[in-house]
């Protein structure tokens, strides 16, 4: 009996070393799994923030590095042989790595062997980008870029022309042909460049109409402005009649040095009333041309939207 009980009394103390041991692993097993919540949740938060410290790093910390940049407009003017290019626009799409440049080529409406290309490389990443020159029309030519990278920094573009000299053509060997190159480099900081993300790659026929739109809206604003000239000189030529007519009256009374004073005033209205008669003129004559020219557009413009139609 004795024996009996002494086995009853290991066989409960070994149940319970089982599901002691048990109970160890389950509280073993529970905090595993709140180590490896958390450890997921960490990471997870890691991955977010290495996303937007990777995309918006330049927004975070200021770059005081020196900008060499070539400008829009006048100031970024440069020359190539007898030719002058400027920048006009830049723009890039941060979302599609696809930017556009715009140039216009100043001298160059008699040449016809003259093919004018451009070359773009990221200064960063020693990368030369996919890019294309295209003429738009006249003087007007836009660089189509794509790929441009995310942390890009600079924008090297080489333009220039290859020109064919026929003066030197020989009959004897019509592949002989003299060729010269010539060209310049314009430079695009980042932090001068416009972002924009509607920015999209387009036809000529749509650059067409986009650029003739404006031209069209700039040549009727410039209109405006010599018809707001125009009149501010018509009524300062009134006040000078005006003046001019009291002089007149006031001579009558005077002798001497005096009278004398009041003719040469006179002579120096009449003289400052001249210039603005010449000054109207000369902005009627620039009415005209913006007039010719504003109408030119707009055939160009109805001539592309044909075109984009069919």
């Amino acid at each position: 009996m004795d024996k009996i009980l002494e086995l009853k009394g290991k066989i409960f103390d070994y149940r319970e070393q089982v599901q002691s041991k048990s109970r160890s692993k389950s509280k073993f097993s529970k905090k595993v799994e709140k180590i490896s919540s958390r450890l997921y949740i960490f990471l997870f938060i890691l991955t977010i923030v290495g996303y937007f410290f990777f995309f918006f790093s330049r927004d975070i910390f200021v770059d005081d590095s020196p900008i060499i940049d070539s400008g829009t407009g006048t100031m970024s003017t440069q020359k190539i042989g007898e030719i002058n290019v400027q920048v006009l626009s830049r723009k890039v799409n941060p979302s599609s790595h696809y930017g556009e440049f715009l140039f216009e080529v100043e001298g160059d409406q008699l040449n016809t062997n003259r093919e004018f290309q451009a070359v773009v490389s990221e200064e960063k990443n020693k990368t030369q980008l996919k890019s294309r020159l295209m003429k738009i029309y006249d003087n007007y030519y836009v660089l189509q870029v794509e790929n441009i990278p995310v942390d890009w920094k600079k924008l090297v573009v080489d333009f220039g022309y290859v020109e064919t000299d026929l003066a030197d053509f020989d009959l004897e060997n019509s592949t002989k042909q003299e060729e010269k190159t010539l060209q310049t480099t314009f430079n695009f900081d980042y932090r001068k460049v416009k972002e924009t993300s509607d920015l999209e790659k387009k036809s000529k026929q749509e650059y067409v109409i986009e650029m003739t739109q404006e031209q069209i809206e700039q040549t009727l604003k410039t209109r405006n402005e010599a018809d707001k000239t125009i009149e501010e000189l018509t009524e300062e030529m009134k006040k000078i009649d005006q003046k001019i007519e009291e002089n007149r009256e006031e001579l009558e009374y005077k002798t001497g040095e005096e009278k004398e004073e009041y003719e040469r005033a006179n002579q120096r209205l009449e003289s400052q009333k001249q210039k603005y008669e010449d000054k109207i003129k000369e902005l009627n004559e620039t009415k005209k041309s913006l007039e010719e020219k504003r109408q030119k557009l707009i055939e160009k413009n109805r001539e592309a939207q044909s075109e984009k139609t069919n």
